[in-house]
């Protein structure tokens, strides 16, 4: 079993702790505003509208993804959720998909990750990314949100999926640092940061990418699910605590030092530094 990184051990009491937050959407997402939805893209918007008024929790997510009744509204909640584009088309196009074609997708999804088959696991999202099951304007860092929501409505999913977008690829560059799996950062990732200045914060963000062949990133991901589950369990968290917790927020509404973003981008900064001092 691998030992837990440092700043998850250090951070054990705010990870339990942690209060979900509510994602108010944009009003681009709403039927009114939004003229260029399919028919029954607007009927479903609008049913999601009226369900939770323009809020969203991961928990009320969740919650669609228990009935195959659900699925749809599941399928539309979690890009909302996740702030998916509109303006360059990538929502509408999703859209598009008719609700049958999706919730097949969505029921391969259980299938394959209530298995528990790395085989499996490795097919639906290789599927997902430009294979039989995908769906333009959806790609990695939507899908794994797909997963982690259908995960956690799923009892039977035991290898909780979670969400792997440019935030947790981020904190998972910085945990894997911290352990010292230095051929792992070198498989996944592309060494090259990326650095932004923050003038409220006074201090350089950082965001590390992952290489581009679909085979690996299917293996990060891979390797991330695995190792935050492991440090679950000696943690004694919730993954989905864990993962929510080092997704971090968005720095416009939490410019704070203390912000998981801040932290970790310090943890790869002072890394790259090091390293380049060798």
């Amino acid at each position: 079993m691998t030992n837990a990184p440092m700043y998850l051990i250090n951070n054990v009491d705010r990870i339990r702790n942690i209060e979900q937050q509510a994602f108010s959407w944009s009003k681009a997402y709403n039927v009114q505003e939004n003229h260029t939805y399919s028919e029954h893209g607007r009927q479903a918007m609008s049913e999601l509208q009226k369900k939770f008024n323009g809020s969203l929790k991961r928990d009320e997510v969740i919650d669609l993804f228990r009935s195959p009744e659900t699925y749809y509204l599941g399928f539309l909640a979690s890009n909302v959720w996740g702030g998916i584009s509109v303006p360059n088309g990538h929502f509408r196009s999703a859209l598009t998909y008719e609700k049958q074609i999706v919730e097949n997708i969505i029921k391969s999804i259980n299938d394959a990750f209530a298995t528990n088959s790395k085989e499996e696991i490795r097919n639906i999202y290789l599927s997902l990314y430009g294979g039989k099951n995908h769906i333009r304007g959806i790609g990695p860092s939507y899908f794994t949100k797909l997963f982690f929501f259908i995960g956690q409505a799923n009892d039977e999913i035991m290898l909780k999926p979670l969400i792997f977008d440019k935030w947790t690829q981020n904190a998972f560059f910085a945990l894997l640092s911290q352990i010292k799996e230095y051929d792992l950062l070198s498989q996944f990732f592309n060494q090259k940061v990326n650095l932004k200045h923050s003038r409220r914060l006074n201090r350089n963000i950082c965001t590390i990418s992952l290489r581009g062949n679909k085979n690996n990133q299917f293996e990060a991901y891979w390797k991330f699910i695995n190792l935050l589950n492991e440090w679950a369990k000696i943690l004694n968290v919730p993954v989905s605590k864990i993962e929510e917790f080092v997704f971090g927020i968005a720095l416009n509404q939490c410019p704070s030092l203390t912000n998981p973003r801040v932290e970790l981008s310090d943890i790869i900064i002072d890394y790259i530094e090091s390293k380049n001092n060798i």
